[in-house]
């Protein structure tokens, strides 16, 4: 080129179509997984999932890749790392019967599935029916274990998703998706959409329990504060009002120290929110 090109150029340009949407056929078995990984823990994720395409003959992600996407045996593998994060996606084509009876990560050995390194956010077991009618109350009813389904028509009412928002037996969420002849992008687009919102959904919600927390403490130097300003007020001589000063002055120091605990956890619950509103 004539010109001096940027050195982010190509990465930026790249950066659209980082995670295009699956082309899947249907029916088929996704189970989704996401897993919260410290950043020391980086380098032990991309070895376990060199082992695992090494096991199958495939050409492992390059070192800082962030996302891999790959066929490896009975089952497809689309791997991404986010920022906190790393989603893993198994899908496994099979025939309608068996979606009621298999998952996608029965394919999956447990051994590298213990090797994986970080803390499970997100489980879910996924089936992906392209029957001619919807599946029926006692299919859904047996798949969800009994819970209460909510479900309806989405993408237009041209296809139909269903779910309990219920952990179930074997720890995993479960979710049924239905569309009759919906062609491989359209089915990859409607599931990437639905796993996004639920994993987005769950990494919000993270910073519920932080909030639960803390509330107890803020409630008391809240008390804490109108006490002291009341004595402030009261205060007749100079040092009981340095006293109390330096007691303000602590106060301030744990509202700071609890600001810091949590600014990152509430700022990514704002940013995960505003994805799923989206």
């Amino acid at each position: 080129m004539l010109l001096n090109e940027h050195a982010f150029r190509a990465q930026i340009d790249e950066e659209l179509h980082s995670r295009p949407p699956p082309e899947i056929d249907t029916p088929c078995l996704i189970s989704p997984l996401a897993v919260q990984v410290a950043a020391p823990d980086r380098g032990a994720e991309l070895t376990a999932l060199a082992a695992l395409c090494m096991e199958h003959g495939v050409k492992p992600p390059a070192g800082g890749s962030a996302h891999f996407y790959a066929t490896l045996g009975p089952f497809e593998l689309r791997w991404e790392r986010h920022t906190e994060f790393s989603s893993f996606t198994f899908i496994r084509k099979c025939d309608e019967g068996a979606l009621w009876e298999q998952q996608a990560l029965d394919a999956v050995p447990p051994a590298w599935l213990e090797s994986v390194p970080g803390q499970l956010v997100v489980a879910i077991h996924l089936a992906f029916s392209a029957a001619e009618a919807s599946p029926t109350t006692e299919v859904l009813t047996r798949f969800f274990e009994g819970y209460t389904v909510f479900g309806g028509t989405v993408r237009r009412t041209t296809a139909s998703l269903f779910g309990s928002f219920r952990r179930h037996a074997d720890g995993f969420g479960r979710v049924v998706l239905h569309g009759r002849g919906l062609l491989p992008l359209q089915a990859g687009r409607l599931l990437q959409r639905v796993l996004e919102i639920e994993t987005y959904r769950l990494m919000a919600l993270l910073a519920l329990p932080v909030a639960r927390t803390i509330t107890p403490e803020l409630n008391e130097m809240e008390q804490s504060l109108a006490l002291l300003s009341q004595r402030l007020t009261e205060a007749g001589d100079g040092r009981t009002r340095e006293q109390l000063l330096s007691e303000l002055s602590d106060l301030a120091a744990r509202v700071e120290r609890e600001r810091s605990n949590t600014t990152y956890r509430f700022a990514a619950t704002n940013a995960y929110y505003g994805l799923v509103q989206e």
